[in-house]
């Protein structure tokens, strides 16, 4: 009897401490960015850290306002970010992308609304970028993954394959919410633009729930409108990706934009998730989906700045494969857009539209 009563409350034991597990898994409270305990005492106005996963991507997002406040604003961005990733995670079978990747041709797919706002914002971005951003390009990842090291390309399959590849293949029906397929093969990856979407779905909802102060970190993709007297207001880092000779990036940042504030950042590089990284032929993971061709430029990355995240996460994959005179046509287009082409070598970066730089190595949010 002694025993079992023992048992049950070792069970309680192991349930409390699996919950607080759980718990501070939901609610990490860190410190990403400096720390500022209270900000407003009377009102307990305080900096909270929260840290998630979507798109096999951490996700830091340090949040301002009351407790009670910020934790519930955290759960609904949750939620809203997990419906995203089930939508557009291809790399789960039953995902809605994946569904529809397997459904054949001129068959019309009815979308959740988070897909069809991804195929929506996907087709805005296809028409902004004059076709030089393409979610259509499924079918070129899967035949550089077979070919990137292979002497010779053959280059009748990879023209075979860029037949099942542009936009102009896919009909959205705004009406019904549905997008039909005009060719068999046609395989779509929202992996350009979905953490852009993500950050403007959270930015969206926290507003929602009234948090309008916060920095948002989505792997690299980033947006922030922090108080007026935090210490990093107004300034971003941006990362250096030349790649140290362990396979590591320097800790400091390159540089330090300037005018930060209520803007989106997205940066692409081939340094990150290489095709291949065979020193004799390396193939990074950015294609042109025009020429269906890896790109290689001579800069080491592109960070895009935008008013929308999904403009910042698919301008700075359309720009890196184009280079410059996209970027003119585009802050043309929108000037509250601008680029930062940061060089292999520790030459000046050469800037297009409205960004401004610091040379400080003392800022990394």
């Amino acid at each position: 009897m002694k025993k079992r009563f023992l048992l049950r409350i070792l069970a309680v034991f192991c349930v409390m401490a699996l919950t607080m597990l759980v718990f501070r898994r939901i609610f990490p409270e860190g410190e990403m960015l400096p720390a500022m305990q209270q900000l407003d005492p009377g009102l307990e106005i305080r900096q909270y850290d929260f840290l998630t996963s979507i798109f096999n991507t951490d996700c830091r997002l340090s949040l301002f306002g009351t407790r009670q406040q910020v934790h519930t604003a955290y759960r609904r961005v949750s939620e809203e970010l997990f419906r995203l990733h089930n939508a557009l995670n291809r790399f789960n079978r039953q995902s809605e992308v994946s569904r529809f990747n397997a459904t054949p041709a001129d068959t019309p797919f009815p979308c959740s609304p988070q897909l069809w706002r991804a195929f929506e914002t996907a087709e805005k971005a296809y028409q902004e970028t004059d076709g030089a951003f393409d979610i259509t390009i499924g079918p070129l990842m899967a035949f550089w993954k077979k070919h990137a090291t292979d002497a010779e390309i053959p280059q009748e399959e990879l023209a075979s394959i860029r037949q099942h590849v542009g936009f102009s293949l896919l009909k959205l029906d705004a009406a019904a919410h549905s997008v039909t397929k005009l060719a068999n093969g046609l395989q779509v990856d929202f992996g350009g633009l979905a953490k852009g979407l993500a950050l403007d779905i959270a930015r969206e909802t926290l507003q929602a729930e009234g948090v309008e102060n916060c920095y948002l970190d989505f792997g690299g993709n980033t947006y922030q409108n922090l108080p007026q007297d935090h210490p990093y207001r107004d300034l971003c880092a941006i990362k250096d990706l030349r790649p140290l000779p362990d396979g590591s990036f320097p800790s400091a940042p390159r540089c330090t934009l300037q005018n930060a504030e209520r803007r989106f950042l997205g940066t692409s590089a081939n340094s990150y998730r290489a095709i291949s990284k065979d020193d004799a032929k390396p193939v990074g993971h950015i294609l042109d989906p025009q020429t269906g061709m890896p790109v290689a430029p001579a800069y080491i990355s592109l960070t895009a700045i935008a008013d929308t995240g999904w403009r910042s996460d698919a301008f700075s994959t359309a720009v890196f494969a184009k280079g410059a005179p996209l970027a003119r046509i585009i802050t043309a287009a929108h000037p509250a857009c601008a680029f930062i082409f940061l060089p292999q070598t520790d030459a000046a970066p050469e800037i297009i539209g409205d960004a401004r730089l610091q040379n400080s190595s003392s800022i990394n949010p």
